[in-house]
C-alpha cells in the first residue's frame, strides 16, 4: 500500500457520497507537500442528497506530494449503511476527465472516519447494512399493499407485519404475501388458513418457524432468511376474493438496506 501519491498538475480529488438520510455534510481534510516542500492542510465538504444519488465535490490539486487523507461526518447523524463515501483521483475536468485511481470508499458511521493510505476501499454492498423499519403506505380499501425498493437501494428483508379488516361480505379472503422483480413472483407465500368476514388479522411474514394458524389474531407466515431484493422489485399482496369494503393496513418491513453503487 502506497505511502504517498505524488500528484501533476492537472490532478484533482473527488468526494463522492450517496446518502439515504437527509442533513448530512461530509467533509475531506487532506496533508500534502507542496512542490516547494511546505506542509498544507485543507479541507472539502459536500451535503448530498438523502435520495441516495451520487453527489460529487472536486478540489483541484497544484503539483505536490499527497501524504493522507481523512473522510468523516462533519454534521447530522447516520449509521453503517447509511452513507457511502469515496475519494478519487482525477486528471483534467468535464467531458475530458479521467478517473486515476480510488483512494478511499466506504461507509461512514457517527464517530468514524476512513484514511488514506490505512483503510482499505470496500464496495457498497459489502458488510452488514443499516437496519431500519419502514411502515409503508396505507392502501385504500379493496386495494391490495405494493412496496417497492427505493432506486440505489439493496434491501435485505428480515420481516413483514400486516393487518388485514375484513367486510361484512361473506367470502374466505385468502391472501399471500408476493416479493416479484416486477415481472415474475419470486416468492410466493400463501397464509395457512382462510379469514372469512368481519375479522381482522395480523400477518407476519418472518425468516423463522413454520406456517401457523390464527393465535391470538396473529398468523405466522414463514419467510426464506434473508430475502435479497434489488432497486424496483417490490412487496405485494395478492388476496383472493379481497372484497371491496375489506381493508389492508400500512405494513411495517424490518429490513436491513445497503446503498447502490
Amino acid at each position: 500500500m502506497p505511502s504517498a501519491a505524488f500528484f501533476s498538475d492537472g490532478l484533482s480529488l473527488v468526494l463522492s457520497a450517496r446518502c439515504s438520510v437527509a442533513g448530512v455534510t461530509v467533509r475531506m481534510n487532506f496533508h500534502r507537500f507542496s512542490a516547494s516542500g511546505l506542509p498544507l492542510v485543507a479541507q472539502l465538504t459536500l451535503s448530498p442528497t438523502s435520495d441516495r444519488a451520487e453527489s460529487t465535490a472536486t478540489v483541484a490539486v497544484a503539483a505536490c506530494e499527497l501524504l493522507q487523507v481523512t473522510v468523516e461526518i462533519s454534521a447530522g447523524s447516520v449509521r453503517r449503511g447509511q452513507c457511502y463515501v469515496q475519494v478519487f483521483t482525477q486528471h483534467d475536468t468535464g467531458a475530458s476527465a479521467v478517473i486515476t485511481a480510488r483512494l478511499i470508499g466506504g461507509y461512514l458511521e457517527d464517530g468514524n472516519r476512513l484514511t488514506w493510505p490505512i483503510d482499505t476501499p470496500q464496495h457498497s454492498l459489502s458488510g452488514r447494512g443499516a437496519l431500519r423499519s419502514i411502515t409503508g403506505t396505507n392502501p385504500d380499501a379493496g386495494v391490495e399493499i405494493s412496496e417497492t425498493v427505493p432506486t440505489n437501494a439493496r434491501w435485505i428483508v428480515h420481516g413483514v407485519r400486516a393487518r388485514l379488516v375484513t367486510d361484512s361480505t361473506v367470502a374466505n379472503r385468502v391472501p399471500r404475501f408476493v416479493f416479484t422483480d416486477g415481472t415474475s413472483a419470486l416468492i410466493n407465500q400463501e397464509v395457512p388458513a382462510a379469514q372469512t368476514a368481519s375479522q381482522t388479522r395480523d400477518y407476519n411474514v418472518t425468516g423463522s418457524g413454520t406456517a401457523q394458524a390464527v393465535v391470538n389474531s396473529n398468523v405466522l407466515v414463514p419467510l426464506p432468511l434473508r430475502v435479497p431484493m434489488l432497486q424496483g422489485w417490490q412487496i405485494v399482496t395478492a388476496t383472493a376474493n379481497l372484497q371491496a369494503g375489506d381493508n389492508w393496513g400500512a405494513p411495517v418491513l424490518f429490513i436491513e438496506e445497503l446503498i447502490e453503487e
